[in-house]
């Protein structure tokens, strides 16, 4: 399973090229509307879902959390769980997945940046402007 929001982008399409395509799957991505979604392929036995803030600020809101809880993970081995975005996510996420039963290894929590900004710490839109900006994206006013 590949949870994130919009910073995660890169990493999960990096990632879903390394999925064995006999796996079954979820990525979760959260973004702020229908325009931030992309085409990312995965195998056959992966699904994507995509969930809209519906414009509310990155960080803002718990749905991608409550919708990663929502999936019922099988028994591990086997099972992996790997999320990259706001910091605060990390917490519930990392007791959801011990509860399932995974151990360190079979879970990999990574927080790019945290809401708001503090000192040399990014906020989503630097990491999101950064992003588009390698991956030549044009900015939309």
């Amino acid at each position: 399973m590949y949870i994130g929001d919009e910073t995660a982008l890169p990493a999960i399409a990096r990632r879903r090229e390394e999925i064995p395509a006999h796996l079954r799957g979820i990525v979760l991505v959260e973004v702020a509307d229908e325009g931030e979604m992309q085409d990312l392929e995965c195998p056959p036995g992966f699904e994507i879902r995509w969930i809209i803030r519906g414009g509310r600020p990155a960080g803002s809101t718990s749905e991608l959390v409550s919708e990663a809880k929502k999936v019922s993970l099988p028994p591990s081995p086997g099972t992996y769980v790997w999320f990259g975005g706001e910091q605060s996510a990390i917490k519930p996420l990392r007791a959801w997945v011990k509860e399932a039963g995974l151990v360190a290894g079979e879970f990999d929590l990574t927080g790019y940046w945290r809401h708001g900004k503090h000192g040399n710490q990014l906020t989503a839109g630097d990491v999101l402007h950064a992003v588009k900006h390698m991956l030549h994206i044009p900015h939309r006013d």
